[in-house]
């Protein structure tokens, strides 16, 4: 989806008051005034001092329900408040710029160019183009806008893939074959080496991530220490797993991955990173949502500290977000093998899915399925991936995960289909992990029986689930 299109459909007022602020400020540094307008602005939404130029940006919440006739309200209403405001003395204004998200009709913009002629004012409308064009000349403004970038993100896992094919086809006409292979090779510690594999032959249990940890904080393997943290991501629960204590893990995952000089581990772990700060993200969505919902309810009076520290908290979280999504990107433009390169695009698809499904959930369909659609690119570049390297576990893995995404946005019957495929796979390799996890998935999709996860239900791990 194209930019202009992504700014196109925004319908926060206060977020695309934010962009606007940030493409002027940058456009103007030395003279953009910017004003705040929950104290009451006069009609001035920002004021261009060498341009003697007033702002007027509106977002409407549901602009398609908007009619010609209602923006023509709204330009009326502003344009004389900035008359007024000139007569008065109080800014010299010689041009109105009126900025939406999205164009207007010619009879709008001939009817607003009337009234500013009738003013002895030139009027001017710019939309989610000219903001677009402003922001690829400063592309740097995109980092605060991370809703805006997510179709970056599948460009560039694209361009690894194709780096990582090139450097195969590379290795394959020195006569040099492709290295498959893990960390494992490198361990040191046996005795570690082989508590890990006996606690993962088991199930993902509380005993057994007790059991991870410990092995992780005693070793002093670094690459033992960092499959202990690989395999404490992999048996992540949400609804049970404390995100704190795995974001340390994975800071200290990235410290012992730079000791070791893989850059595409150290890149895993930021993907991870991305996991943990993608569901913190959601949760807030959907309490800023819930909150949003009660102050229209109860309150007569909404409290604009709590909503904009609600809001600050969001920003946060999408800054966070899109900077390890970054590191782990970099990292891997450098090189590395292919399941790190794979591993990484499911990190990050699964992420967006996740926000896919908040949105979805929340009745905001246009970015649910602009996330649900980044989501599949990723996922499908790391199955590609898998595919070629002739890892089909990984591939059926990938798989999986799609259906496991693709179920909350109206396709359970095809989700179902996938689900029973990865079962026969699983099932050949022997991976009870998956097949577990695929069973659960069937029963889900067959029944539409969850766990009440919050009262505290789960599902119980049997050794041969069928």
């Amino acid at each position: 989806m194209r930019l202009d299109e992504l700014i196109a459909q925004i319908t926060n007022p206060q977020e695309f008051t934010r962009l606007c602020n940030s493409v002027f400020t940058d456009v103007y540094p030395d003279s953009f005034q910017v004003i705040d307008g929950t104290r009451g602005d006069n009609g001035n939404d920002g004021y261009v001092a060498s341009e003697r130029r007033m702002l007027a940006i509106y977002s409407p919440i549901k602009p398609e329900q908007k009619t010609d006739a209602g923006y023509l309200h709204k330009i009326r209403s502003d344009l004389a408040k900035a008359i007024a405001l000139k007569r008065e003395g109080r800014y010299e204004i010689e041009t109105w710029t009126f900025v939406t998200p999205r164009k207007l009709s010619d009879d709008v913009v001939s009817e607003m160019r009337r009234l500013g002629r009738d003013a002895g004012i030139f009027t001017l409308h710019q939309e989610s183009t000219f903001l677009a064009n402003e922001l690829y000349r400063r592309s740097h403004l995109l980092k605060g806008f991370p809703e805006l970038q997510a179709v970056d993100l599948g460009m560039k896992i694209d361009e690894l893939a194709g780096s990582w094919r090139r450097n195969q086809l590379e290795k394959s006409d020195s006569g040099s074959e492709a290295r498959v292979s893990t960390l494992w090779e490198r361990i040191v510690d046996g005795d570690g080496h082989s508590k890990l594999n006996d606690i993962l032959s088991g199930h993902p249990t509380k005993e057994g991530k007790t059991a991870l940890k410990a092995l992780a904080y005693g070793t002093t393997d670094l690459v033992l220490e960092i499959n202990v943290i690989l395999a404490l991501f992999r048996w992540f629960v949400p609804t049970d797993d404390d995100r704190d204590e795995l974001l340390h893990f994975a800071d200290r995952g990235i410290q012992r991955a730079q000791k070791s000089g893989r850059t595409d581990v150290e890149a895993m772990f930021h993907a991870h990173k991305v996991a943990m700060f993608t569901w913190e993200l959601t949760s807030k969505l959907a309490e800023a949502w819930g909150a949003a919902q009660m102050d229209l309810l109860v309150s007569l009076r909404i409290d604009r500290q709590a909503v904009s520290e609600r809001l600050q908290r969001l920003q946060e979280l999408e800054a966070e977000w899109r900077a390890e999504a970054t590191s782990a990107i970099e990292l891997l433009s450098q090189g590395g093998e292919f399941c790190f390169v794979a591993g990484v695009a499911v990190a990050l698809g699964t992420s967006l899915g996740q926000v896919a499904h908040t949105y979805r959930a929340l009745g905001n369909d246009v970015l649910a399925s602009f996330y649900l659609a980044g989501c599949k690119k990723m996922l499908l570049t790391a199955k590609d991936i898998y595919s070629e390297a002739g890892d089909e576990l990984g591939a059926t893995n990938v798989a999986f995960n799609i259906a496991n995404q693709i179920r909350f946005h109206g396709a359970e019957g095809e989700a179902l289909t996938i689900t029973k495929s990865t079962i026969m796979t699983a099932e050949k390799h022997g991976d009870r992990l998956l097949l577990q996890k695929a069973r659960w998935l069937q029963h889900t999709l067959e029944t539409g029986k969850v766990p009440d996860y919050l009262a505290g239900e789960r599902r119980e791990w049997v050794d041969d689930p069928k």
